[in-house]
Formats: C-alpha cells, sequence, structure tokens
C-alpha cells in the first residue's frame, strides 16, 4: 500500500513506504514494552550497538552481555532489537527525519509514549550510523572502498644492494571494505610520494599550500 492510497484509521507508515508493519514487528515493540524497566532505561546501550557503523566485531557478544545483565529473555530480546533496527534502518533508508518516524511510532504505541520517546532519544546517533552503513555498502558494491589508514615510519639503513642508505620509509596499510570482507594491503611509500599524497589532499580538500612535512624515522 502506497502512501497515497493509504485508508484513515489504517497504520500506513511512512517508513516503511507507506505499508503496514509486519506481525513480527508489531510482536517485537510488543516485547519492547514488556522488557524490565532497568532494560527499557538503557535501551539505546544495546540498539545503539546495532546501528553503528561500523559494528563492533564483539556486537553479538555485548548484545548478549546486556541481556544477561538486564535478565531479558531471550526470544523477546532478539525480536525487540530486530523490530527497532527496522524501522530505524527503513527511516534512514528514506530520509525521513525525527517528526515524521515520531509519527509512525505514535501510531504503532498509541498512548505509550514512553516508548515512543525512548526510541527517539537516539535518533540522531542512529541516523548517523545507517546512512554511514548505506553509503559505504553502495560505493562497495561497485568496487575497493578505502574504510581507514593505519601507518608507521621505519629507517632504511641498508640492504643487499647497497650500504648506508639512511632513508625513511613510510609503511602504510589501507583498510579496504571489498563486498563484505575487509581487506588490508601494505605498500611501502618514500617522503617524496607520501609530499604529492600531501599535495593531492590539500587540492581536493580545498587546505591551500600547507608545509611540507618529511616523516622523520622512528627512535631506534
Amino acid at each position: 500500500m502506497s502512501e497515497s492510497t493509504s485508508k484513515p484509521g489504517s497504520m500506513a507508515l511512512k517508513c516503511l513506504g507507506g505499508d503496514e508493519p509486519a506481525a513480527d514487528l508489531l510482536l517485537g515493540l510488543k516485547d519492547l514494552r514488556a522488557w524490565p524497566q532497568g532494560a527499557k532505561a538503557h535501551l539505546w546501550d544495546a540498539l545503539g550497538l546495532a546501528v553503528a557503523y561500523p559494528l563492533p566485531k564483539d556486537l553479538d557478544t555485548r548484545l548478549e552481555a546486556f541481556r544477561r545483565q538486564h535478565e531479558v529473555p531471550p526470544g523477546r530480546f532478539a525480536r525487540a532489537i530486530t523490530a527497532c533496527h527496522r524501522l530505524l534502518n527503513e527511516t534512514g533508508r528514506r530520509n525521513l527525519d525525527q517528526a515524521q518516524l515520531e509519527a509512525d511510532l505514535v501510531v504503532l504505541a498509541g498512548s505509550d509514549r514512553e516508548l515512543v520517546d525512548r526510541l527517539l532519544s537516539g535518533f540522531d546517533r542512529a541516523m548517523d550510523g545507517i546512512k554511514r552503513q548505506i553509503l559505504h555498502s553502495s560505493l562497495s558494491d561497485h568496487g575497493s572502498l578505502l574504510l581507514g589508514v593505519d601507518w608507521r615510519v621505519d629507517l632504511m639503513v641498508r640492504s643487499h644492494r647497497g650500504e648506508e642508505l639512511k632513508t625513511p620509509v613510510i609503511q602504510m596499510t589501507l583498510r579496504c571494505l571489498e563486498g563484505k570482507q575487509e581487506n588490508r594491503k601494505t605498500v611501502q611509500v618514500l617522503p617524496e610520494q607520501l609530499r604529492e599524497l600531501q599535495a593531492m589532499c590539500e587540492q581536493i580538500l580545498g587546505t591551500g599550500d600547507g608545509p611540507s612535512a618529511t616523516p622523520k624515522p622512528s627512535p631506534s
């Protein structure tokens, strides 16, 4: 059902493109209402992990620790987190604002204003993570995406090819996303190539002519 054809009194939601929520989503929100009060008060300690980008490598372990700490039954916990994640993810995917999500939550929660307020309290945090995930996934669908760079500076003293080289060498490891797999590639960079990269970054980012720094070797 589209937004334009939704009927008065229906549960058509903007975040679902005008569709009504599936039974499992409604059940998940019902489960959330039944959480112990302490767990509901700290909802975003768990939900924030599920909408972060990148996802924590120990996500499952941390969610399970939260569940045990707050004594939430496993099924009730999983269904609630899944339902909340679905609502937030669809909101981010459709680029809706907080007021639009609030209107949907009011439809879902009825008079339970506590549920609405708790879910909205992490809106900005959730949208940041979800939109970053959408952006990165959209880019990695079509090739490798650079996620980050690790580096160190060494001093090349000599090799079997020659003596007294005494040249700083940057070990630069590129962390890239290829599909859903994160890979690493290490390259060796000399100071002159590093200055080329610096000039490129300044030109792209519009930072102007900054001083060129020559990397110094790490202390021995």
